[in-house]
């Protein structure tokens, strides 16, 4: 029995042999393919991506296929793009036509109009099962000796990033392994969870306590207040006591 993990593509670009020295990385669309021009070059786009494997024990895998999602193109000259294994040591933000990396174990899989707006998927079991290295590349490309094809996948910025589906054999040390870590894992971040709940029940009772103490301030300072008002009542009729026996003798004189 296997098990399925999704992997996340760490980078993505493209380049351009149009524009050789430009490098794509923040662009939000992903480029594949060939225009042939009469009175100019053929212009070739070719899309570049990196996983990070090193969480995976590559020998225990027992398929890998690969999910990009194809936000839209035209396909009427070219129903075919070739998948191909590429080094991996460029910078993602430096890499461009002129310094582009090299590329081998091609495999040549077809994409439909259908597929637009949905995830294409082609099966990189080969490439990645031969790799390695700890960082894998790709690189996807049209058959150079079309007219014209154009396609546009999305990036991993994007909400639909291009990922990685790898099987596992359930059976392996490595599986077995990497469940009991899980394990332990889940029974760290339940007693976690346990504590929250604790500290939350005695940040329910210092909240009651607070509200004790507010009232009790509040009835305190109203009581000092009243004491205040009577002192200055007190004192208000002494005074006007005092006036008012004083006018008296003044009047008896």
């Amino acid at each position: 029995m296997n098990s399925n993990l999704k992997l996340y593509c760490d980078s993505t670009t493209y380049i351009d042999n149009f524009r050789p020295n430009k490098n794509f990385s923040k662009a939000r669309e992903r480029i594949i393919g060939v225009v042939n021009r009469k009175s100019l070059q053929t212009n070739n786009y070719s899309m570049l991506l990196k996983f990070d494997m090193r969480a995976i024990n590559i020998n225990v895998i027992e398929s890998a296929k690969l999910y990009i999602y194809l936000e839209n193109g035209n396909m009427e000259f070219c129903d075919k793009i070739i998948v191909s294994k590429s080094d991996s040591d460029y910078e993602n933000s430096e890499v461009n036509w002129d310094n582009k990396p090299n590329n081998y174990n091609k495999i040549d899989f077809e994409v439909k109009n259908r597929n637009i707006q949905r995830y294409c998927s082609f099966d990189v079991t080969e490439i990645i099962k031969s790799s390695d290295d700890f960082i894998i590349g790709l690189q996807i490309e049209c058959e150079s000796e079309v007219e014209y094809c154009a396609i546009n996948f999305l990036s991993e910025y994007s909400k639909m990033p291009p990922y990685l589906l790898i099987s596992i054999s359930e059976d392996s040390d490595y599986y077995i392994e990497s469940k009991n870590k899980f394990n332990e894992l889940s029974d760290i971040i339940n007693d976690i969870k346990d504590d929250i709940i604790e500290l939350k029940k005695i940040n329910y009772k210092l909240d009651e306590v607070r509200s004790d103490i507010k009232l009790l301030f509040a009835e305190f300072c109203e009581e000092r207040l009243l004491k205040e008002l009577v002192e200055d009542l007190k004192e208000s009729i002494d005074y006007i006591s005092i006036g008012t026996l004083t006018n008296k003798k003044q009047r008896k004189r």
